[in-house]
């Protein structure tokens, strides 16, 4: 790299590339995305592959810890359905209604996992009924996450269900 890179300017100023760097690297301190692969892998599936549009299914998630060390994440007891989001905006994520709403401590040491069933619809317009086929992916966020527009969430594998009027 060439020195007025690492260096101020004659101005006295940053140069822009020492900027970008070091915006770079306080954006992917602490998580995942920035080119490492995290040791938690997030899985969904569903147990039927056609649904009927705007009525709630169950889709199973499932937490892995593919990682060598024990992982350790914070996770809502009722409010589990607003730590997750849809990468497609037909698909609506129920949210869950109780009493007391708890965090509580999920480990999980090399290869556990944790699963919960998440309940969820496909809203899709009467005029794309036609094109049935609706894939997706959930993004999982855990309740210690941040919403500081830094990192982002555990994205699952992708699925594709059928949606039918």
């Amino acid at each position: 790299m060439p020195s007025e890179n690492r260096t101020p300017t004659a101005s006295g100023k940053t140069s822009p590339w020492k900027r970008r760097s070091l915006i770079a690297a306080l954006f992917c301190a602490g998580i995942a995305a920035c080119g490492q692969d995290s040791p938690t892998r997030v899985e969904i599936k569903v147990a039927q592959s056609t649904v009927k549009n705007n009525q709630e299914f169950l889709v199973s998630t499932t937490l892995r810890n593919v990682g060598t060390d024990e992982q350790s994440m914070r996770i809502w007891s009722c409010s589990y359905p607003q730590q997750w989001i849809a990468d497609n905006p037909a698909v609506h994520i129920a949210g869950a209604a109780c009493k007391k709403n708890d965090v509580f401590r999920v480990r999980l040491k090399p290869g556990e996992t944790y699963e919960r069933a998440l309940s969820i619809h496909i809203k899709v317009a009467a005029q794309r009924l036609a094109q049935k086929p609706v894939t997706f992916r959930l993004g999982f966020e855990p309740a210690n996450y941040e919403k500081t527009g830094v990192g982002s969430p555990l994205w699952s594998n992708a699925i594709t269900v059928d949606v039918t009027e």
